[in-house]
């Protein structure tokens, strides 16, 4: 019980704050990425990340209540664009996926995907108070391959996306 009112109360603040994520906030460079970790955040070797746009170059551990995650930093023309948590057990998934729903309630949306051997469940938020789209994202592959994550980007107002 302790565990999981210490993981809400991790993402609750994670999604309070205005970039939906510590002290950084979107937009911030690198360097302003960097110290905003207090030392916690390092470079990490610069890769694309889940689309073009978007390069992986800093990442953070976060230990929470015996939860361990890895935050990754994501880099949009040299701006903060995306912050993915990674729970480095993945058995940690479930008692995530609740505490998402608790926190935010009934996702805008909910997505049940199929892509080869995989099931993948895709549950998106609308932070408005944050200013945030917070997404959760679970592959389960058989046989014992699961992957998670929680990403979150800036609240993209209607009609601003798209062509």
């Amino acid at each position: 019980m302790m565990r999981t009112c210490f993981v809400a109360l991790m993402l609750i603040t994670s999604g309070s704050s205005w970039a939906g994520w510590q002290n950084t906030q979107w937009g911030m460079t690198f360097d302003e990425v960097i110290a905003s970790g207090q030392g916690r955040i390092t470079p990490h070797s610069e890769e694309q990340g889940p689309n073009n746009n978007l390069v992986l170059k800093a990442k953070m551990p976060y230990i929470g209540y015996g939860i361990e995650f890895t935050a990754l930093f994501y880099f949009n023309d040299d701006k903060l664009g995306q912050i993915v948590l990674r729970p480095n057990n993945m058995g940690d998934n479930f008692v995530i996926d609740r505490i998402m729903k608790e926190t935010y309630g009934i996702p805008v949306s909910e997505e049940n995907k199929s892509l080869l051997v995989c099931r993948m469940k895709i549950l998106t938020w609308r932070d408005e108070k944050s200013y945030n789209t917070v997404r959760y994202t679970e592959a389960n592959c058989p046989p014992n391959a699961t992957h998670a994550s929680v990403t979150y980007q800036p609240l993209r107002e209607p009609g601003k996306s798209g062509l």
